[in-house]
């Protein structure tokens, strides 16, 4: 009997693993429990969600991932350059410009079934001010906050709280991880670029081509500076003249 027992309590929690992976592994069960929960007015078959990414204020980055059926949609992806908080970090200022380029592109890409902000109350509230100027009032939103996993709906001053178990919970994870990863990896990328960037750069009529000529010939962008147009015309194989204008 003890035996019988003991089998017969790990056959039962062999079909719980199973059940819970299966689940995991469904993402419209996931969607429609989703919609149950936030009281959503359609299924939510687009969901796109937004994350602001920067170093100190710094190449400040905005990323818009989208999944659809629950399964990532990477040829509509899209990330945005933020001018409005270069410099001085807001991650408020950032996600309200992010959200109000892309309702611009309402024609092109449509319309999401639900807008997913990473963050808490705060970037709710940018994200609310970009939809109530583009006239989308309507549009659902929540935010997930990573610290409790807390769901922020407007209108309610107390967050929603999804079991840790729930694929409903695993499917937001989901979406918010990649659009951080997303935003992470297009911040990185502009942070390497203007790590090489050189002054040579920002010198009208001196391209990617010619800067690398003139690097390979002359190794620091000081040298290239210092040296007379007759020594840079050669380099580049221009007339001195013209290489003067560089200079």
């Amino acid at each position: 009997l003890d035996m019988a027992l003991k089998n017969a309590k790990q056959a039962l929690e062999q079909a719980r693993l199973y059940e819970a992976t299966r689940q995991k592994n469904d993402p419209i069960r996931a969607l429609l429990d989703l919609q149950d929960i936030l009281g959503l007015p359609d299924y939510p078959e687009r969901m796109e969600c937004f994350d602001i990414s920067h170093f100190q204020g710094s190449q400040t980055v905005a990323s818009m991932v989208v999944f659809t059926d629950g399964v990532p949609d990477k040829d509509a992806y899209r990330r945005f350059k933020i001018e409005s908080a270069e410099g001085k970090p807001d991650d408020f200022k950032s996600m309200e410009e992010a959200l109000t380029r892309r309702l611009g592109h309402a024609e092109d890409w449509g319309k999401p079934d639900l807008l997913i902000i990473d963050g808490g109350k705060g970037q709710l509230s940018a994200a609310l001010k970009a939809l109530a100027a583009a006239g989308w009032q309507d549009q659902p939103i929540v935010s997930l906050a990573k610290r409790y996993e807390e769901l922020y709906l407007p209108g309610r001053d107390r967050p929603i709280l999804i079991p840790h178990d729930s694929p409903t919970l695993f499917l937001l994870q989901q979406i918010r991880d990649e659009a951080h990863r997303f935003a992470i990896t297009y911040h990185r990328s502009l942070r390497e670029k203007k790590a090489i960037e050189t002054p040579l750069d920002r010198v009208p009529g001196v391209g990617p081509k010619r800067r690398d000529k003139l690097l390979r010939q002359f190794r620091t962008w000081e040298a290239v500076a210092a040296a007379p147009p007759e020594a840079l015309g050669q380099a580049l194989g221009i007339s001195e003249p013209a290489a003067g204008r560089l200079a």
